[in-house]
């Protein structure tokens, strides 16, 4: 997640990666994540897969790593997606969209 030299100060910047930020000879490598876990979604062309829950994340701490996440869809398997919103293989760019909490039968 993160590349410091000397200082654990930048540490703290996490789920925002492959934007490199040079400041004072430190290169900071930034995630930005797509999904987290417990997040419902639905691929726009798979309908035959069903809803879907993120239920594990990971990433790798190595500068360029990947960030992946694992759903599993309501017709019993699980599928592996690219989570970082800056790779062009997203899963968000591969067609898996967020399904919002609203319920349009509550008043």
């Amino acid at each position: 997640m993160v590349c410091i030299k000397n200082n654990d100060f930048v540490k703290a910047l996490m789920n925002t990666c492959c934007h490199i930020l040079h400041n004072s000879g430190y290169n900071i490598y930034v995630k930005r994540l797509y999904l987290k876990v417990g997040d419902k979604v639905r691929h726009l062309k798979y309908f035959s897969w069903g809803v879907g829950e993120v239920i594990e994340e990971r990433h790798s701490d190595l500068p360029g790593g990947f960030c992946f996440v694992r759903i599993a869809f309501q017709d019993g398997k699980e599928r592996s997606f690219i989570n970082d919103i800056n790779n062009e293989l997203c899963c968000y760019f591969t067609g898996i969209r967020l399904i919002d909490n609203y319920n349009i039968w509550e008043t």
